[in-house]
């Protein structure tokens, strides 16, 4: 059996278990130590993730460049600090990003992160294509990608969907229960889960991204796509699919208006009339999967939170992208490492009860 992710101190370490509400079932969770936040506050899981985010930024620094405190990248940081032993190899990890991933250029989500994981701590990393379609449609490709990819007895996947991608996940599996069962969690990064009150001014604004970022071709139906994070029709979707039959883990990302990009200012501004915080594209609330895992919200904009655009060569990407600078890699390390201990905790606690 391989070594846990989380490598603590001598009794550092350990399982919470705790008498569940409804007929005396009990859950495992984890706890940091030095993390004093309830197990059972709905603020646990982002206390204890913070832990890690900051442990990996600081003490393995897989992001180049020069990096400031950890409170400078995720809100509330835990003061705890944990060992980083060798991250679990028994999960293949596949990302599923946002609308205009399709379109031509190599910023793609967490690109520097995926090669990371696979050359330094040899995890399978995946990326799933992301048509500019429907969430309808792309779920589909999503399920034809896990149907075929995934072997009886093999190792399940873990998900992770980004913006447009962690709707095109759910509504996937939620029509296919077979590319499901492949399934062992997923993880939504700035996810248009409950959708965008600004879902019809969007497609306009990627029309003006393409052209003023040289996309070229942009395969697909850029007004389906957005039709998709329309609030009614996510929520309504919700409402049909209250179970993804998967631990779902969530974080938000949240930017002020000095730290968001030129580009993303005008939908920033229309979306600060709807409420805070916010990330130019979502309020924080709908990048939540109800009774789900909140880790929290991090400090970025909703293109630095994922998409590395701050190398770009091209003078106009350089001006309007202008906040991309946001530790990447890190953040989809400590995901990988936090879920991947949380799914082992659930492993060890169903084993319990057996005996």
């Amino acid at each position: 059996m391989e070594q846990s992710s989380f490598q603590f101190a001598p009794r550092a370490c350990f399982i919470v278990l705790a008498a569940a509400l409804a007929g005396g079932a009990v859950a495992a969770q984890l706890v940091v130590p030095g993390v004093t936040t309830p197990p059972d506050s709905p603020r646990a899981g982002a206390a204890q993730f913070s832990a890690v985010f900051c442990s990996v930024l600081e003490r393995e620094h897989p992001d180049a460049g020069e990096w400031g405190s950890c409170s400078d990248y995720i809100e509330a940081p835990a003061a705890a600090r944990i060992a980083l032993g060798a991250i679990p190899r028994n999960y293949r990890l596949a990302i599923v990003s946002g609308v205009l991933s399709a379109c031509g250029g190599n910023s793609t989500a967490f690109r520097e992160g995926r090669e990371h994981l696979r050359t330094v701590h040899g995890i399978t990393v995946d990326l799933i294509p992301a048509p500019n379609g429907s969430s309808a449609a792309n779920g589909k490709s999503v399920a034809q990608f896990l149907r075929a990819n995934y072997r009886r007895g093999g190792p399940k996947f873990i998900l992770l969907g980004y913006s447009k991608g962690a709707a095109d996940i759910l509504e996937g599996l939620a029509g296919d229960p077979q590319a499901a069962q492949s399934v062992a969690a997923l993880i939504t990064v700035a996810g248009a889960i409950g959708g965008s009150p600004i879902a019809d001014f969007m497609p306009a604004q990627a029309q003006q991204w393409i052209q003023k970022f040289s996309l070229g071709e942009c395969k697909g139906d850029l007004y389906a796509a957005f039709r998709s994070l329309r609030r009614d029709v996510r929520r309504k979707f919700l409402a049909q699919h209250p179970d993804a039959g998967f631990p779902v883990y969530s974080v938000a990302a949240a930017s002020d208006r000095a730290h968001t990009s030129k580009a993303l200012l005008e939908g920033w501004e229309l979306l600060a009339l709807y409420g805070q915080p916010e990330d130019s594209q979502l309020l924080e609330g709908d990048t939540r999967y109800p009774g789900g895992h909140n880790l929290g919200v991090v400090r970025a904009d909703h293109l630095a939170v994922a998409i590395p655009l701050e190398g770009s060569k091209d003078p106009v990407v350089q001006r309007l992208v202008n906040h991309n600078h946001y530790p990447r890699t890190a953040l989809l390390e400590a995901l990988v490492r936090y879920v991947t201990q949380d799914l082992a905790t659930k492993d060890a606690s169903r084993v319990s009860r057996l005996h």
